[in-house]
């Protein structure tokens, strides 16, 4: 009986996240369910990361206050980096 009540959650879930710009995660295929498996990844938490930012920059904004992370902002990215600058920080100096 769990297991019904669970996968109608899933379904609900499911549903709920489908009108969202998440992209799908890159090792699911179509015969995985949508949920967790196909939007539960690096979409969906880029996703919350910049919505709950927006939400605290607005709401910041509308009381007047200057957020402590001001200074953060650069740093505050879930864009992955390209695979240049990845191998770029992680090579080790000719001898």
């Amino acid at each position: 009986m769990a297991r019904g009540r669970r996968r109608q959650a899933d379904d609900r879930i499911a549903k709920d996240l489908a009108h969202l710009p998440i992209a799908p995660h890159p090792f699911a295929t179509t015969g995985h369910p949508p949920f967790p498996d196909r939007r539960l990844g690096h979409g969906l938490a880029s996703w919350a990361w910049k919505t709950s930012l927006a939400f605290t920059d607005d709401f910041l904004a509308r009381v007047g206050v200057q957020p402590v992370y001001e200074d953060l902002r650069p740093r505050l990215s879930t864009d992955r980096p390209r695979p240049a600058d990845r191998t770029r920080r992680h090579r080790r100096p000719a001898p």
